[in-house]
């Protein structure tokens, strides 16, 4: 994460390397978490009323408050209107309609099972095909079996949003565990936790944990943490959570993929071996335990690229993963040296798309989304029911042709920054179709030098179009 520039901001190296040191239990080996987190001094009860004496408050950090009774599935947002409200929703989808929207009904008639339009409208055209001629329009009453005669008017007509993703108002915990001295104010944590109190105002929680796994006490501390968290999502005041997303903050060594679990580059591990430190199985019990779905969550990290290029070191944290069972997706960024404020953007599309609208599929609308992520770093993308692992690398036909680098100079006459297109190019719509081409020529402004390129075999381009280049892939086998 250093810097190429000089700046008036502080260093930040996460590609410095680091002594493997085998990380052990307690007892014999080497783990602590100290510091404090730039959060809000605010405690929640889980933490004061049952954490361990020996955690100092510094080490774990919380902020947000919850609501059970906004944990409804279904529609935030009224179908009609698109206000939000108190929101009926339909029995068969998850939209809904407002209370006013609904001319307010009584509590009897709220007893009645709901419809919504989109699903009265399915079922009525079922009925024309099975009836034919003698069908007639059955008029929108919205609750089955009502008896007082009413209809609901949707004469005002529907937003323009109407067709909009659904919009989830259950409660989603942002779970963020840092490296000590590791400043969070330059990683996409503070915006992502003022990203995340503004979709769930009253329904978030944010909790840090700052690690530095380096003496036994250290150990015992973070296990203390997460004996906090984990009584908290079980019997304490995070037991109404129901979808976590964990980011992973820390350095890695170039040569082997390690993640580091001291600070200054003081020691490092397999990234297995210290997410087994980390997240223990019993607080991933607590991920799938009290009504959540691990196919709601989602673990991120922000690391240096070597720990997701490596092979053996993806396959080891792959192994860890799919043994969690307690996460949806994993993802990963692999530039060399990451700066983590590019990835800002994307991670906060992900928070709205998985989380807020509730797309399974939101890794295609977050590539697209985020541009100049690409130009930066690839993408690693892991799901949690035993897909392969995929790699996205972004591409241009000439400064990134599937995925590779072309060289700042030419290699013929020396001029720099000599790559262009074919002279052929000069539409915008051609460059465009030709993104995709499966051979790239790229020339040299200064003399006839030719560079040829050709598509990878296990290379695949996506639909997803970013910064004037386009998303390819690589399924690993690993």
């Amino acid at each position: 994460m250093a810097r190429t520039k000089k700046t008036a901001t502080a260093s930040r190296s996460t590609g410095a390397p680091a002594p493997h040191r085998k990380l052990a239990l307690a007892g014999g080996g080497t783990y602590a978490a100290q510091a404090s987190a730039p959060l809000a001094p605010y405690v929640p009860a889980f933490l004061t009323s049952q954490t361990p004496n020996h955690i100092a408050l510094g080490n774990i950090s919380a902020v947000g408050m919850l609501s059970n009774e906004l944990n409804v599935p279904g529609d935030g947002y009224c179908f009609q209107c698109r206000d939000g409200g108190d929101i009926v929703t339909c029995i068969e989808c998850p939209r809904g309609l407002c209370m006013m929207c609904l001319d307010s009904p009584s509590d009897e008639l709220l007893l009645h099972k709901f419809i919504c339009p989109m699903c009265h409208r399915q079922k009525e055209l079922d009925r024309k095909k099975l009836e034919g001629a003698k069908f007639v329009v059955c008029k929108y009453k919205g609750f089955i079996g009502r008896t007082d005669g009413k209809d609901i008017d949707l004469s005002m007509g529907l937003s323009t949003r109407s067709v909009s993703a659904k919009a989830s108002c259950e409660s989603v915990l942002l779970l963020v565990y840092s490296l000590h001295n590791l400043p969070l104010e330059t990683t996409p944590v503070p915006v992502l936790m003022h990203y995340l109190q503004s979709l769930f105002p009253k329904n978030y929680m944010t909790v840090n944990i700052v690690f530095n796994l380096n003496t036994e006490e250290g150990q015992n501390t973070v296990n203390a943490s997460n004996t906090a968290l984990e009584m908290g999502l079980t019997t304490g005041d995070l037991r109404s959570v129901r979808r976590i997303f964990t980011i992973v903050i820390s350095h890695t060594s170039p040569d082997t993929g390690d993640m580091h679990y001291a600070p200054n580059n003081e020691a490092a591990d397999t990234a297995a071996t210290v997410m087994q430190m980390l997240m223990p199985e019993k607080l991933l019990k607590a991920f799938r335990g009290g009504g959540r779905d691990s196919s709601r969550n989602i673990l991120a990290f922000l690391t240096c690229g070597s720990m997701f290029s490596l092979n053996e070191s993806v396959r080891e944290l792959n192994r860890w993963f799919t043994k969690s069972k307690a996460f949806y997706a994993l993802l990963g960024f692999e530039a060399a040296k990451l700066q983590p404020e590019s990835t800002t953007f994307f991670l906060a599309a992900v928070m709205r798309h998985f989380y807020f609208h509730g797309q399974n599929n939101f890794i295609g609308v977050c590539l697209t989304a985020t541009a100049g992520l690409g130009s930066h770093s690839g993408i690693f993308y892991l799901r949690g029911d035993g897909k392969v692992p995929r790699r996205y690398i972004w591409t241009h036909p000439v400064t990134a042709p599937f995925g590779g680098r072309v060289t700042g100079m030419c290699t013929f006459c020396g001029g720099v920054l000599s790559a262009a297109p074919p002279p052929k190019l000069k539409s915008k719509s051609r460059h465009r179709q030709d993104l995709r081409a499966k051979i790239v020529k790229v020339h040299c402004i200064y003399c006839p030098e030719i560079r040829t390129f050709t598509q990878p075999s296990n290379f695949s381009f996506t639909e997803y179009e970013e910064s004037g280049g386009v998303w390819g892939y690589i399924d690993l086998v690993l």
